[in-house]
């Protein structure tokens, strides 16, 4: 197993014998332009640093910024003159406002990596899922590995946004609007709310007949009432064209 930084582009090996010194040098594989802007343009030294503690019974990491421009954040704190600051797993790493690392401590992964200081890329073996078959609903998060919803828009474990999120078919909204006009529900299910189309529909149909219904009586009430008026007039006329 070993120790990485999780970035949706690639991921970063720690080695765990030496300082890990971080700068553009190192990180320019996998990080686009716009994110290589935040990170230190210093020749020497780095943005930060991350220093493995072998003494203690669990190896422990250690992160220290190297005076950069932009600052280094652990979880959103600047850690900035604040020394060496003990990492967990899980801790988001962000050098400035954009480039965003996920610290994985002693993670098995089946992704290219790229070592520190190295410029060359290391297979590692993602182990941890290995073994688990995944449902029919499942996938794995583009950017840390978790087992996640195949439709979810954002992993729950890291945050991150996935870039397979199945994409919506352009509408027309004047289509669904005359969907709607003649069989209410209609322009809903068009739109992909099923369900709610269906609910529109099992509420407003009756609702229509039942207004028909009563529409009809009204229209045909005056032209009954004109009509009994009539109906009256005209017997009593035949009765007495009998009795005369």
């Amino acid at each position: 197993m070993s120790s990485i930084l999780s970035h949706p582009n690639g991921n970063v090996l720690i080695n765990d014998n030496n300082i890990n010194v971080f700068g553009r040098e190192d990180l320019e594989h996998i990080l686009s332009s716009d994110e290589l802007d935040f990170v230190s343009r210093k020749a020497k030294g780095g943005h930060f640093e991350i220093t493995p503690d072998m003494e203690s019974s669990h190896i422990r990491y250690y992160i220290r910024d190297l005076g950069s421009r932009n600052g280094t954040y652990v979880n959103g704190n600047n850690i900035s003159g604040r020394g060496k600051i003990e990492l967990r797993n899980g801790d988001l790493i962000s050098l400035g406002d954009r480039t965003k690392f996920r610290f994985r401590k002693e993670h098995e992964y089946s992704e290219t990596h790229v070592s520190p200081r190295a410029g060359t890329q290391n297979e590692l073996t993602r182990n941890s899922n290995k073994n688990i078959q995944l449902g029919y609903n499942q996938k794995y998060c583009s950017y840390c590995g978790a087992i996640i919803h195949n439709k979810a828009e954002t992993c729950l474990n890291c945050g991150v946004r996935q870039n397979n999120v199945e994409l919506v078919q352009i509408k027309s909204s004047g289509l669904a609007a005359v969907l709607s006009f003649f069989i209410p529900g209609l322009g809903q299910i068009y739109n992909g709310e099923i369900a709610k189309g269906l609910v529109i529909m099992f509420i407003l149909l009756p609702l229509a007949a039942v207004s028909i219904i009563i529409l009809i009586g009204f229209l045909l009430l005056p032209i009954l009432y004109v009509y009994t008026i009539y109906d009256a007039y005209n017997t009593a006329e035949k009765i007495n064209k009998r009795l005369n």
